[in-house]
Order: C-alpha cells, then structure tokens, then sequence
C-alpha cells in the first residue's frame, strides 16, 4: 500500500520523540539471572525493562572469544575450554538509557564446587559501604559465609559485612589501609573466594552533579547524573531537600526528577546525590519549578464516526499560531486520521486499535506551550496492528527492539519489513523477525526509515514506525569553566564530532537571570557579561547542534565584578640612586591593597631597583642594560589584577632634559608685553648647546636670535635654566613631567621680564613645510599699542609647499570685536632646525600683512609670535597652531563635557575662569565655572545659552549670564569637544582653550592620582605671581574624606623670589556635583584655596578662589 508522508507526520515524529525523551529509566532483568554449562553448549537469554538491549560478555578469566559468544538474540554459546576461573557474566544493556542487567554462567562440571566474588576489589572512605555478591557454582546449596580480615586490623576495626554481603567500612582508617572480604561456600568450606577494600578518608572522594541548575515546569521531568571521583563504588542514593513531601516532587533511583503537579510555595528544590562508598559526600543541583503553560482544545474529548470530520479550536498562551497533530496508541500518520492547519480533523475511514487518538495543538512561537485532547473514533471490531515504539531515533549500526499487536484474530503473527525514501534493501537496515531492527552503518538520504509489522491474519491490516537515523553526535564547549568580569567578553568556542554539519546555536540562561540580565552572545560564541552581577553569578552557556537540533554543551560562566588596578604615573624617567613616588587607586573591591613589584628584562632583583610598600621606588645605583625597568602594583584583593607602569633609567638627572625643545614665552617688561618664541638644544648633561628665539616687544622685535645656557634639573623634576642671548642672561624655573617631553617654566630674576610660558619636544621629522599640510587652529593672545588686550582665533591651511588659504579670522582687540574676516591669505616656511616664518595678508588687521615666526613642535602643533614692530601692525600676538581633527563639523561634534579655561582682563587685574561646558548635541548649552575677577570671587556659578557650530568648526556660544546679561563666547574647534575660546563681547578679550572630560562618573578623589608638573598660565599684568612646581596627589579620602597633596614649588613676585617652597594641603574631587569639580585647600607656603577641574587622568586646570587674591593666574597640573 502507497504511504503519504506529510509534513505534519514529521512534527507528530519530532513530538512523540520529545514525550520518549521524558520517560524514566527502567531496570533491565536477565533470564536466567545464573546457569552452569558444560563447555561448548548453549544457554538462551532474555531481557525485560527495555525495548532494545546490546548484549556482553566478560570474565576474571578471560576476553574475547574465550568467555564465549552472544549473538543479538540473546543466545550465548559457551566456549570449548573452560575459563579459569570459569565464570563470564552476561550483561544486557538499554541502546536507550544506557541501564543494564546482568546474569552469570558457570562452566565446567556441575559437581565442582566454586566461589567467585564480585567486585573483587573497592575504595570506600570510613563508613562507606559497597555491596558484593558471591556466586556458587557445582552445588545446589549456594549460600555463603561472609568475613571481613585485615593485616591492620582485626575484628569490627575492619568493618563489618552483613549476611546479605552488605559491607560498611570501619570509622577509622586501619594501617595498612586495607581490608579482605571473603565468601566460603557453605556446602564446601574450602572453597572461597576474597575481594580486596581499600579505606581512605572521606575528602578525597567526591561527588558532582549535572546539570547543577534546572528550569523544570510542573509535572515535568528532569534526569540528573552523578559522577563520584576517588572511589570504584560509583553507587550513589538520590533525594530532595529544601521542602517537605509531595511538595518537592521526587526523585527515582537513577536521578530522574519529577517536579510536583503544582508549583509549590517555595519553588525551588535541591537534588542531592550523597556517595555510597562515602556516606558524608554528596553533590546537589537546584531546581526552579515554574508553572507549565497549557492550551485549551475545544471540544473536548469528543467522539466521531471513521471518516467524519470535526473543527477544533486552541485558546490560551502564544495560541496565535499553533501546529496541530493527531497521535495514538494504536496508530501512526494518517492512520490516525489527518487534521489541517486550521484545526480541522478527518478521522480514517478504519477505527484505530484502541479506537482513541489524541489531538494536540502546539504553539509556534513556544513548542513548550501545547494541549491536547482524546478523540473516540467508534468502528465496528476487525484486525488491527499496532507497534512499539511509533517512533525512534537511532544511531549508525546501533539496534531498537520493536513490538507488534495484533487484536481481532487469534492469529497475532505479523511479517516485518523495512522501506525508505532514501534507500533499498539493507541500506535501510535490517529486522530480524522478532522485531530487532538493525540501522544500517550510514545514514541514507532522507534520514528516516519506516518499520511496518503486517498482520499475517489479515494482509490488509498493518502499523509502522518512523526511525531516524543519527551520526552519533557530541558537542564540547570551551573554555570550561570560566569567570568573567561586568560587561566583559570571552570567546566560547563549540566542537561538534559525528556530524558533517559543525554549526550550533547558542543560548544562555541562569537561575538567577533571565534575558540581557544573563549577557548576550553572538552567533560565534562571544558571549558578553551583564552589567551587573546575577544572583547567584552562574550563567550557562550552551552550544544546540545544528545537525540534530537536540545534542548539546555546556561551559558555566561566574560572572564577577572586576577589579581595576590603576597607576600614576604610567610612565617616568629616574636617574639612578633618585627617588620616585608612585600611586595607586583599586576600584571594584572594598580591599583598596596593592602589592609592588619592580622587574626588567636587563636586570632581576635590586639591580633593577627597590619599591617599598607605599610605593615609593629608589632606582638602582647603575644603569641595567636595556635600562627600562617595570612598577607593577597588584590588588591583594584579586591578584589576577594589576597595572603596570614603565620607568626609562637615566644616569643623572639632567638627562631628563635631553633633545631639541620648542618654547613659547608670554609676559611684560617694563614697557608692556613682551613675547618670546623659540627652540633650543639641552644636552642632558646641563647645557644648552645650541638654540633660537624670536622675540617681540613695544620697544623693537628681536628676531632669529642665536641663545645657549646651561640648566639644572632635581630628582622631584623641578629645574632652573638660564638661557643667553643678544638681548642678555634670563633665568628660568621650570618643572617637567615625568617623561621630560613637556614642561612649564616662570621667569625668575631681576631682569624686569616677568612671564610664564610653555616648553614642548620637538619632532624633527616634521621639520618640513610637507609635514604641515593641513588645517590649524590659532589660539594667540597679546596687547595693543595702547596696553589694551588682544585676542585672536583663526583656521588657517598650508599647502605643504609654502603657501597659506586662511578660512576665518575672529579679533577681540580691548572690546571692539572686528567682523568675522571671511578668508585670508600669506605664504611660509620651515627649515631643516624647526624654525620657519608665515606672513599672513589679513586686510583690516593690523596694518593688512601680519608676520610671525613660527617653531614646529610636531604634525600636529606650532607656535607662533608675530614679528612687526607694534607702531606698525598696532599688535604683539602669539601662540599654539594646533591640527584640526574631525571637520566637517555640526553641533553634535559637540556632545557632552568639556573643561575650559579663559584669561582675560578687567582693565587693571586678570578676569579669569575656568569650568565646565556641557552640550547636548544639538542647540543647548549649559556653564558652570569658577571666576576671580581681581578678588571678585563667583564659586559654582552657572550661564545657559545656545550654540551654533559651522562645518570649518567655528562656533558661536550665546550665553546668558544672571549677573552680566548676554555674554557671547566663539570657539574654534580642534575636534570633538575640544577647541579655543574668546569671550567675544568685552573688554576683557579673554582666551583660553577648552579639553573633553575623558573620566566616566562617578567622580572620587582617585582621579587626581599621582605626580603632577604644576605652572601659572598666561600673566595678565606684570604683577602677576607666577608659580612652577611639582604636586603629587594620594588618590584617597584618608583625611575626613579629603585626599592629600603634596610637593614643591619656586614663586616669582614682583617683590621677591622664593624658591623651593613646601607645598601641602588636602583636596577632594566632588562625587556630589559629580562633574569634575574639587578643591584644594593648601596649608604651605600659605593659606589658599583652589577650584580644581578635572580633564583626565592627566590633566587639570586650578583656580585661586580666596578673595586676598587679586592678581590670579589659571594654575595648570599635567603628567
């Protein structure tokens, strides 16, 4: 008869396998459980409990072909020559679940008496127990004497053994720690046999249970295994705590669990697997029972005639879309009956045997989500076949037992056969006539065969089952186990064996996580950690085979907050037997411990070095060879997490300044401003060699002046220079980073030049006119002929080859703000030493052509002085050229927090402020700043206002002050959030620069870690003090919640010098305004408090905020 597969056949297979794979397991029992035969003859076995059993043979005595042969029936020939000693154990076992029975054969005389003990040796721990068993052969009197002996111990002190062969070991481990167990033959004394206990202490036996978390719906099932390590009694005794009665399920003896038909009050269970070899060791699993979803099908239980039809409906959870199927005890595919897509079934024209099917419906969106109901198909009695099982999966080679039914005749023979789509004859496989089906050695195409029993009563009358037939498929995850830190990332990596198809889906799931909550994982396998850590921490990662859609891996995931290390300074130069101080911060754990380290790969131990527990390093009297060496701090709390900071060994500490530097200078002398540009060549050695400097002030410019000098340099980085030129001898002080590549320095003597300025390394590569080929932004600042401030912003583009296309040009020149100059135009050089000129044609600037000599830092940076006399242009103007990043821009260039600084003037004493900008990326802006307008002190003050932002990066910020008004502010972008300002509104002209906060909130007095360069920025007036120095901040909150800062500055007043000053005081970064915002309160040399604002990491801007302050400068920290 021409069989339909439909579709829906498919899906009933897929199902009815998912409800096989629920059931629990069952014992199997051999028939005859023990027989003696003579060598040579044959014994036929039989196994109950399992559908489809694997049969073997072992012995003590023999292997292979010399314990005899078994064939798939069942029957077992024994072999010619009796074993020694002669007893092989037949085992039977379930292709399904993996249980197996057992019988035992004896051969040879059946008048030799003979013991045989089994096991024959086990490692318990103290109290354990393990279970043996004797055989007798050659008598009908089998019965047994049991015994325990030890060379260690004697009586109980060996243990004790029941009558049943029941052993428990001793509470004390004997010495040696072993003990024989012995069976004597009751009907002959002198035949025995003795296994061997080796007793061992209860902690090295151990005992894991898998899976160790389980979802399980209400009355749903869920099989658990244990794995005992440290024993040969892998025995174990399951059950259930955390609840009471049928309130926690149950559990059967091979670790099936059946949740309760309710979820219970407290829903989850724990499963405990306790060793039988070691009563006080145990396993556990928890399980969460949750509510099982349901569908409603309506009618329910109806009955129909064969053939008639009838409409069913589902309702209920994820009911939208359902899949329907028809299944039955007594049938299989659309002899059953066939249901549609919509629910409508036609029963078959002949009543299945039993006449009930059962109709199911399942949700598409959730195939956990289904219902179901019975349907009578009434018919008149006849021939019917069923077979079991209606489905089955089975592997290559790999066996199923099947059985026939046959009811209406007394005839219940049948004739088996086997078809596929995919395949003929044997390819298909075999079936003996007992209904053992054999798969064949590979799988056809399509992989599913079917197994039909045809009623030999009736030819008419048949059943079939569907088989498919697997590759034996496995799936390893790895790593395995693994932790991973808060919204970090791990690569899992899945290997599939026995399957051409290696592709898997993954999934995740916890207890105590659902969703993103767990993480997330990409089809690769890289698996991201949740925000937050999950209670409990475990996540499972699981790798589903593509190929089957069922086999699957597992790696369990302890998500972990993650402990950072952090240290500053990341980088220094040390000259040997010199000191430096570094610092720690640990975040992620409340333990804030580090241990320090010192390596390198030119030297090991104290050649490299010395750090003490604070941190504090002392580099070694030599130099190793290469000679950088490594500062690691590692937290106590998680050792796994340090950070390291690098430190280049010098031989004094002069080498520190060692290189062509470039310098910009801006302050008065006696006749007003005066501005300095330049660069130089230190030695590191304490000489400056070789140098040039350009210099501008009311009474003439001094240009392309030939300098030398000689300098200084201290282990705490601070330094004195002074440098020779036409113009005389200038002393300096200036203080370094910790990489000597960036400085600040002060004027410090009576010459009547009072001034700060800024002392950068150059890049000789870029000393070409090539290298700047791009567009810079101009920041400069100076006076007027009448005194009056002047500040400028500009974007202007070389060409690589020496000609200038300036975009615009913003002039404050002591309030009268010039409209914008659309575009301008000059030319420019640069020479082999760095040096070069720019001749800008700006008309209504100055005198219409403004030159300037510039010195190239890098690619990305120049400054500038210009070179006119002040009678001619009416300016003296200098500054950074710094490369723009990011055009073309829009207001979102500018999204988020930035700290500035201005410097400006009120007609007497400097107006400065610094704060923060925030933009909301669109229009809106918001101020908060610190200003001391000579000794009028604003803390905390706020503007608002809007921003426009062109595509060249020029800005306008319309701010509305409460205490001034409309204030108008440009900016031109160097890139995203960063850029010059000038106040663009008053007389105060002020400029300064604004930099993105780089520090993600919250804000903690560990933001301010480490040593730091400390030097005044741009002088206002020649009053000015002017501060260079170094200050280390500790990182902590030690001092009722403050941090400590301390150091050492040189102070340059009008009225007096005063070097080597001790600097001390306390200061705390706001976790409250968590906005970057803190305070220093110094004690030493004075009194003062500074509004601090934090930028990164590496850099800070200050303010005198005490109102006895009149004459500030803005106060700039750097590494």
């Amino acid at each position: 008869m021409k069989r339909v597969y439909r579709p829906i056949g498919i899906i009933l297979f897929v199902l009815s396998l998912l409800s096989l794979a629920g059931q629990a397991k069952a014992a199997v029992v051999v028939s005859p459980s023990s027989v003696q035969v003579k060598p040579g003859a044959q014994v036929q076995f039989s196994a109950t409990g399992a559908t489809i059993v694997v049969w073997g043979l072992s012995g003590a005595g023999c292997s292979g072909i010399s314990c005899g042969q078994i064939d798939s029936s069942g029957l077992y020939t024994a072999p010619a020559a009796a074993p020694n000693p002669p007893t092989v154990t037949v085992t039977a076992t379930s292709i399904l679940d993996g249980t197996m029975g057992t019988a035992t054969v004896t051969i040879g005389s059946a008048t030799t008496v003979a013991v045989s003990i089994s096991p024959t040796s086990a490692t318990l721990s103290v109290k354990g127990q393990q279970q043996f068993k004797a055989t007798v052969t050659g008598s009908s009197n089998t019965a047994v004497n049991w015994t325990v002996s030890g060379i260690g111990c004697v009586s109980g002190s060996c243990g004790t053994i029941t009558s049943a062969g029941l052993y428990t070991a001793p509470a004390i481990i004997p010495n040696p720690a072993l003990a024989s167990v012995t069976a004597t033959s009751v009907a002959d004394t002198t035949k025995s046999a003795s296994a061997t206990v080796v007793i061992e202490a209860a902690s090295s036996i151990s005992v894991a249970v898998s899976p160790t978390t389980a979802q399980v719906p209400a009355g749903g099932q869920q099989q658990f295994t244990a794995t005992v390590s440290g024993t040969t009694n892998t025995a174990v005794t399951w059950s259930l705590t955390g609840c009471s009665g049928a309130a926690c399920g149950s559990i059967s003896n091979f670790g099936l669990y059946t949740a309760p038909a309710t979820v219970p009050a407290s829903p989850t269970v724990t499963v405990v697997a306790t060793s039988a070899a070691a009563p006080s060791q145990s396993g556990s699993a928890h399980v969460t029972i949750v509510a099982a979803s349901v569908l409603t099908i309506s009618p329910s239980n109806p009955q129909v005639k064969p053939g008639a039809q009838i409409q069913f409906s589902a309702t209920g959870p994820q009911s939208g879309v359902v899949l329907w199927s028809v299944t039955g005890n007594g049938c299989f595919g659309i002899t059953c009956g066939q249901i549609s897509s919509t629910g409508l079934y036609t029963a078959p024209t002949t009543a299945p045997s039993p006449n009930t099917v059962v109709v199911t419906a399942t949700s598409l969106s959730n195939a956990t989500i289904k219902g179901s109901t019975t349907v009578t198909i009434s018919a008149p009695s006849s021939v019917s076949v069923s077979l079991t099982p209606t489905t089955a999966q089975v592997n290559v080679s790999a066996q199923q037992q099947f059985k026939a039914t046959v009811t209406g005749s007394t005839n219940t023979a049948v004739t088996w056969s086997v078809t596929g789509l995919g395949c003929t004859g044997s390819t298909c496989g075999t079936i003996s006539t007992a209904g053992l089906y054999t798969a064949p050695s590979t799988v056809p195409n399509p992989s599913f065969v079917t197994v039909t029993a045809t009623s030999s009563a009736d030819s008419t009358k048949s059943a079939s089952a569907t088989v498919i037939i697997m590759q034996q498929i496995s799936v390893a995850v790895t790593p395995n186990p693994v932790q991973v830190a808060e919204n970090a990332s791990q690569q899992f990596t899945a290997k599939v064996t026995g399957a051409a198809n290696t592709a898997v889906t993954w999934t995740l799931h916890g207890s105590g996580c659902s969703g993103s909550a767990c993480g997330t994982i990409t089809a690769s396998g890289l698996y991201t950690a949740p925000a937050s850590v999950p209670n409990p921490a475990q996540v499972t990662v699981t790798a589903t085979s593509v190929a089957d859609g069922i086999t699957t891996g597992t790696a369990t995931v302890t998500v972990i907050v993650p402990v950072i290390v952090t240290v500053s300074p990341t980088n220094a130069i040390v000259a040997v037997s010199t000191t430096q101080q570094f610092r720690s911060s640990v975040a992620g754990s409340s333990n804030t411990a580090v241990t320090w380290s010192v390596s390198g790969t030119g030297c090991s131990g104290s050649t490299c070095g010395t750090i003490s527990t604070a941190g504090l390093y002392t580099a070694p009297a030599s130099l190793p060879s290469p000679a950088t060496v490594t500062v690691k701090a590692t937290s106590q709390a998680n050792t796994s997490a340090s950070a390291s900071a690098t430190v280049t060994l010098v031989s004094t500490n002069n080498s520190k300044l060692d290189g062509q530097y470039a310098f910009f200078f801006t302050g008065f002398d006696s006749n007003g401003v005066y501005q300095a540009a330049g660069s130089f060549t230190a030695n590191g050695q304490g000489r400056i060699t070789t140098g040039t400097e350009d210099v501008n002030n009311v009474a003439a410019p001094a240009t392309d002046l030939a300098i030398t000098g000689t300098y200084t340099v201290s282990s705490d980085n601070r330094g004195t220079m002074t440098i020779n030129s036409p113009l005389g001898a200038f002393t300096y002080k200036f203080a370094l980073n910790l990489l000597g590549n960036k400085g600040r320095f002060v004027s410090f003597d009576q010459s009547g030049v009072r001034g700060s300025g800024v002392i950068l390394k150059q890049d000789p590569t870029a000393f070409d006119p090539s290298v700047l080929a791009n567009g810079y932004v101009m920041g400069l600042s100076g006076s007027d002929m009448g005194g009056a401030r002047v500040g400028a912003l500009g974007l202007m583009f070389p060409d690589g080859i020496g000609f200038i296309a300036g975009s615009t040009l913003d002039v404050n020149d002591g309030g009268s703000v010039s409209p914008t100059f659309a575009s301008f135009n000059g030319i420019y050089t640069v020479d082999s030493t760095g040096r070069g000129t720019a001749t800008l044609l700006i008309p209504g600037f100055g005198g219409g052509t403004v030159d300037f000599a510039l010195y190239v830092v890098s690619a990305n940076e120049f400054l500038m002085v210009s070179v006119d006399p002040i009678f001619q242009n009416g300016v003296i103007i200098g500054g950074p050229a710094v490369l723009q990043n990011g055009a073309p821009f829009t207001s979102s260039s500018f999204k988020g927090g930035s700290i500035f600084n201005l410097s400006g003037t009120n007609g007497s004493a400097p107006e400065d402020m610094v704060g923060r900008l925030q933009f909301d990326g669109t229009v809106n802006v918001g101020v908060t700043f610190d200003q001391n307008n000579g000794g009028n002190i604003t803390v905390g003050g706020s503007m608002t206002g809007a921003y426009d932002l062109e595509l060249n990066g020029r800005g306008t910020l319309n701010l509305n002050s409460p205490s001034t008004g409309p204030i108008i502010w440009y900016v031109y972008a160097t890139g995203p959030n960063q850029g010059f300002v000038m106040d663009a509104s008053t007389a105060a002209a002020s400029v300064g620069q604004m930099d993105p906060v780089t520090i993600v909130p919250p804000f903690s007095n560990s933001d301010a870690l480490g040593t730091y360069l400390l030097g005044s920025g741009e002088p206002i007036v020649q009053a000015v003090p002017l501060y260079s120095g170094e200050s280390s901040f500790d990182g902590s909150s030690n001092v009722r919640g403050q941090g400590t800062l301390a150091g050492a500055e040189d102070i340059s007043k009008s009225s007096a010098l005063s070097p080597n000053q001790t600097l001390a005081g306390t200061y705390s970064v706001s976790a409250v305004s968590n906005n970057g915002r803190g305070s220093i309160l110094l004690t030493s040399p004075s009194a003062a408090t500074i509004a601090l604002w934090v930028i990164s990491p590496s850099e800070m801007v200050g303010l005198d905020v005490d109102a006895t302050v009149t004459q500030p400068t803005i106060l700039h920290f750097e590494q």
